[in-house]
């Protein structure tokens, strides 16, 4: 398994967890380490409400999608 299909496998867990039905203060930032950030990732990142804005030498950052 590749390191974004492993990303993308936890993702659901993570905003199951963590979302915004979950806590008062749900997360808005998610640092993933050893993924390049395909479109995979992304298109999954985009359902749950995230897009990837920082590149790292590691891998990148995402943060929730916030309507104006």
């Amino acid at each position: 398994m590749s390191s974004e299909q492993q990303a993308i496998s936890m993702l659901e867990q993570v905003d199951l967890h963590h979302g915004e039905f979950s806590t008062d203060r749900p997360y808005s930032i998610l640092e993933i380490i050893g993924s390049t950030g395909n479109d995979d990732i992304r298109q999954e990142l985009k359902e749950i409400g995230f897009r990837i804005t920082v590149f790292t030498r590691e891998g990148f950052i995402a943060t929730r999608i916030v309507d104006a």
